[in-house]
């Protein structure tokens, strides 16, 4: 299944803290997640997250676990793993779907601060950089589009339609 392709390459391994997890993801929750019809990616991400979660309590059972143990994962994955706030926030995200999708719980809110998501900048080129791209393109074809796109400030998407 999905889960077992994730184990089978080395890259996405590494994207799960680099750790061999003792428990795997519940059935019922890839069913559920399937059932819902998500995405193939957001599944590998939610069945990785809710595994790591899961094994971050390697003594306690999934149904067993309440949130305080979800907080202390958070805060763990904040202050230990250094992870961005979108991953975090994935985390949370596929937890309250165990609890309250999989398990029918009742709609809750955890009390963990969701971190606001960071605004970075995109790099832009200098003008320099600009004309010199223009020069090395030698088709015109190519040329006007460039400078279309670049001077109209349009998406790839907008230029092809």
């Amino acid at each position: 299944m999905i889960y077992q392709e994730v184990l089978d390459k080395p890259s996405e391994i590494k994207k799960l803290n680099t750790k061999l997890f003792t428990k795997a993801c519940p059935k019922e929750y890839i069913h559920k997640l399937e059932e819902r019809r998500y995405s193939p990616q957001t599944l590998k991400t939610y069945m990785a997250l809710l595994t790591e979660f899961i094994n971050y309590y390697p003594n306690q059972e999934l149904d067993e676990l309440t949130d305080k143990e979800v907080m202390d994962f958070s805060r763990y994955l904040v202050t230990i793993r250094k992870v961005s706030s979108s991953y975090q926030n994935q985390a949370i995200n596929a937890i309250k779907f165990y609890f309250e999708k999989v398990k029918s719980g009742p709609r809750k809110f955890y009390s963990i601060d969701r971190p606001q998501r960071e605004k970075i900048l995109p790099l832009v080129c200098s003008e320099e950089e600009i004309v010199s791209i223009f020069k090395s393109t030698e088709n015109l074809k190519h040329r006007t589009i460039l400078m279309t796109i670049y001077s109209a400030g349009l998406r790839i998407s907008e230029l092809i339609n």
